[in-house]
């Protein structure tokens, strides 16, 4: 994940900063940082992917128990390439 991605995320889910990183947990100072292009940490990628499921939570709930495997998975993975 860059910190372009980190953008992108974030408005997606029309957060400000502040909020984005309230839910990750980290200083606004540190996102700012990794928007910024600093290395952006595995914690931070994985976090970004709970939080998107948790976000879409309501049009996941009636998805089957092996299609949302399968997106949990390859979000996982997606994370991990970056």
């Amino acid at each position: 994940m860059t910190g372009f991605d980190l953008i992108l995320w974030r408005r997606g889910l029309n957060w400000n900063q502040e909020r984005a990183a309230s839910e990750l947990g980290i200083s606004r100072t540190s996102l700012v940082k990794y928007e910024d292009g600093a290395a952006v940490p595995r914690t931070v990628q994985l976090a970004t992917v709970a939080l998107t499921l948790k976000a879409e939570w309501p049009a996941l709930k009636n998805m089957n128990k092996d299609k949302l495997l399968h997106l949990l998975k390859h979000e996982v993975m997606r994370t991990r390439d970056e």
